[in-house]
């Protein structure tokens, strides 16, 4: 969420644009009962918040604002496919609305259960036309998994909230964590830096007692909740805290991709990530951008700009990869990697660099100065394969509850509920309504409406 800056300009790494963020939509409530001020949106392109270009068909198809403005595209493009099209925003919408979590209005339910019907079952009963499965699953890259494994009424929640509204923050994901620090700072609590979890202590009936940090230092609590990759949590807690085969569960979940990321630097305005982004797809199967052994230089790739107060920009372009890429130096660390991995580094980034300018040429000016592997966010982000989302949230894999076996331990996270910045938000909320009672929580959070 931080970023960094390299020559004076700022790359977001991981809040490109966010989705249901307008005055009075869901993220923005979230925000405001969180006290959370100084954010300011961005609003993205209306009429293209989203470019797709597909390269082998030499089309490009743009992604407006809004159900009825993304309807009226859709069929102006595929005018065979209406009654496709009409269906598909219909469920979505539905999808979307019924969730108690992305509209406080609507109760808990057994209606609002996930269905077990992918995003691909979906799709391929509702048209045969190859590209526009494509534009409309094309969202997957923004949770990490293929859409034959995602429930469509997942794919529905996440894709749903960009259809609504769309923008980016400015100052990036930087700004929206100085916001987390004031609103902390404001409520006297302490937040520790360079001091990590250590061990979670246990009284002998097997309940929180304490934690014990990398210095040594003991916190005296009997509540604790992680928002750490689940199967992180497995080195903090002692052997036996956990039943055999939840340990075992935690080991064997599937993680969502990882990637490699370019950044570079336009000296100038680029018009087309003005305000939109840009998915360029070498082909349409989208299930196809999952394999385990694609290499960047096979793409897709996501392009966004970071708007800078200058007339620079920082360009990011992302492209999924896997860590058995660089499995090789898997016990390295960050800053202390041999030559070799830095030859293999390199060798990945250029190729992916000369492959994607085939595509955009708009980007021949642009000067990249940094780059990322699997490696690099496995570091930074503390995830066992450097995953972009944590786990994937998939039709056959049970994802941990926030409630854990453990008394007083909980947990949160894009793992445990959706992905991304409001995925993570929502998983927040429904953890402390473990905590205050959630409709006491639902209750204050409607009056922030």
């Amino acid at each position: 969420m931080r970023g960094f800056s390299r020559q004076g300009v700022y790359f977001d790494t991981g809040l490109h644009y966010t989705g249901s963020f307008a005055p009075g939509e869901i993220l923005d409530v979230y925000f405001k009962y969180l006290g959370l001020k100084g954010i300011v949106r961005a609003p993205f392109d209306p009429h293209c918040f989203d470019r797709l270009r597909y390269p082998n068909h030499k089309m490009e198809f743009q992604i407006p604002v809004g159900y009825d403005q993304i309807r009226a595209r859709l069929c102006e493009n595929f005018p065979r496919e209406a009654k496709a099209i009409h269906t598909y925003l219909a469920d979505v919408r539905k999808n979307f609305e019924q969730s108690p979590f992305l509209n406080l209005e609507h109760k808990v339910s057994v209606d609002t259960l996930e269905s077990p019907v992918t995003l691909k079952t979906y799709l391929n009963e509702l048209t045969n036309d190859g590209l526009l499965k494509s534009i409309l699953g094309i969202h997957a890259l923004l949770y990490g998994v293929p859409p034959q494994e995602i429930a469509f009424s997942d794919h529905a929640k996440i894709a749903g909230s960009y259809y609504q509204s769309v923008h980016g923050i400015v100052g990036g994901g930087l700004s929206v964590i100085r916001a987390f620090e004031a609103a902390l700072e404001n409520s006297r609590i302490d937040v520790r830096y360079g001091n990590g979890a250590k061990q979670v202590q246990l009284t002998p009936a097997g309940k929180i007692c304490g934690l014990i940090l990398d210095d040594d230092e003991v916190i005296e609590t009997d509540q604790i909740l992680s928002t750490i990759h689940p199967a992180k949590l497995l080195e903090l807690v002692p052997d036996g805290a956990f039943r055999p085969t939840f340990t075992r569960r935690l080991r064997e979940l599937v993680d969502t991709p990882s990637a490699y990321m370019l950044f570079g630097i336009s000296e100038n305005p680029l018009p087309i990530l003005e305000q939109s982004n840009l998915f360029v797809c070498p082909e349409t199967d989208v299930d196809n951008f999952f394999q385990p052994d694609r290499l960047p230089e096979q793409g897709p790739w996501y392009l966004a700009s970071t708007r800078q107060n200058n007339e620079k920009r920082g360009v990011v372009v992302i492209a999924p990869g896997s860590i058995q890429d660089v499995a090789a130096w898997k016990s390295s660390k960050l800053g202390k990697r041999s030559i070799e991995y830095r030859e293999h580094k390199q060798k990945r980034l250029d190729h992916m660099r000369t492959a994607l300018l085939k595509h955009v040429p708009e980007l021949e000016s642009v000067r990249f100065v940094e780059g990322a592997t699997p490696l690099t966010l496995r570091d930074y982000m503390n995830t066992p394969t450097g995953s972009l989302y944590g786990i994937r949230h998939t039709v056959n894999q049970f994802n941990p509850a926030p409630a854990t076996k453990i008394p007083g331990l909980l947990l949160a996270g894009q793992s445990i509920v959706a992905p991304g910045l409001l995925g993570a938000v929502i998983s927040a909320f429904l953890t402390c309504g473990f905590i205050i009672g959630h409709n006491k929580l639902r209750k204050e959070l409607r009056a922030c409406n």
